[in-house]
């Protein structure tokens, strides 16, 4: 059977321990062995990688630890509003693993589903702890390559975290306004992407913001309305630098300065696949804006908005340092990249 690597819990970790069958590193290339190159990209510098995969229903303990390389490349930006291109330096990991085709092996049938050799399952494991043990985060990707063991097989994997689409309702248009009322509530749909799986996204959020210019002169995003899950699932609510929050075991509404969000109403589905957990998350967002207020507690102003969609990838406590690295990785190795839909509250 593939090697499954999805693990249910809230950080998608598991012991070293679990993992000791997999540690062996690759040795010298065998007759007749298939090469697996691979190249990942996204992560930052410092941290220890490894590569495990799994050619079809052929079981070896071959893996390695990829070694860590920099590259330049073009970066797209608005600097001062004008577009601006420039070359910076990124980070890849990158190294093989040889597989062997075992003799009068019959691969079967898993899921109804025919195992052969164009079936190729890559494990990339970053490793750390958490509250002193061991743990690792990994991101696991199928491949489709030739059967022919004598054609090297060259892989990549762009590791990330991203907010890929809000939707109105239960349809797939992108929403464009927010009508204030005094009794309906507005119900969107946020999908929240992370290539170590949906249980390691965290603090998925929802900013209505509006453009202010601050004392440099620039134009940046001023929060008026957000709403966000904890890490403990509660809702919280903060209007006008008002915070309130419920858990949403509750249910109910959740009321803070003419804002109601319908805490009961708000679902969280993760996705699941034939080999484990996906990488996808929706969270269904239900909430409104009162039409009317009052002298003290005025109703949220029309006019344009940027909703920022976005959430956080769950770090370890801390991470491995590899061993050609000159300085110990970051804290928090993979950035979130939120969406920003343009809004009108009328």
């Amino acid at each position: 059977m593939r090697f499954e690597s999805k693990l249910n819990g809230s950080s998608g970790t598991i012991i070293a321990s679990a993992l000791a069958f997999f540690i062996l590193t690759a040795g010298a290339s065998e007759a007749h062995a298939k090469i697996f190159r691979t190249s990942v990209t996204g992560l930052p510098s410092g941290l220890v990688v490894q590569f495990v995969g799994q050619w079809s229903c052929y079981l070896d303990n071959r893996s390695a630890i990829l070694e860590e390389e920099q590259y330049t490349d073009y970066e797209y930006s608005i600097v001062f509003g004008r577009p601006q291109i420039r070359l910076v330096t990124r980070t890849r990991y990158v190294g093989q693993i040889d597989k062997i085709r075992q003799a009068n092996v019959n691969c079967g049938i898993e899921n109804a589903v025919s195992l052969n050799e164009t079936d190729f399952d890559a494990n990339y494991i970053v490793w750390g702890t958490d509250n002193g043990l061991i743990r690792v985060k990994i991101d696991t990707v199928h491949y489709e390559v030739t059967p022919d063991a004598n054609v090297q097989e060259n892989l990549s994997e762009h590791v990330e975290a991203k907010t890929t689409a809000l939707t109105a309702g239960s349809g797939t248009a992108t929403p464009t306004t927010v009508t204030k009322n005094q009794m309906l509530f507005t119900t969107w749909r946020a999908t929240y992407s992370d290539s170590f799986g949906f249980q390691d996204i965290r603090l998925p959020a929802l900013d209505f913001t509006q453009p202010v210019v601050n004392q440099l002169g620039l134009v940046t995003n001023q929060s008026r309305v957000k709403m966000w899950i904890t890490d403990n699932d509660e809702v919280c609510l903060r209007v006008t630098g008002d915070t309130v929050c419920k858990a949403r075991s509750e249910g109910g509404n959740l009321s803070n300065r003419n804002v109601v969000v319908a805490v009961g109403d708000i679902t969280i589905q993760g996705t699941q696949t034939s080999d484990g957990n996906g990488n996808e998350e929706t969270v269904t967002w239900r909430f409104r804006f009162n039409l009317l207020g009052t002298v003290f507690t005025p109703a949220i102003p029309s006019g344009d908005y940027n909703v920022i969609v976005s959430a956080d990838d769950r770090d370890l406590e801390e991470y491995s340092q590899g061993s050609g690295a000159t300085n110990p990785p970051p804290s928090s190795i993979l950035p979130w990249k939120s969406l920003t839909v343009p809004i009108v509250v009328q």
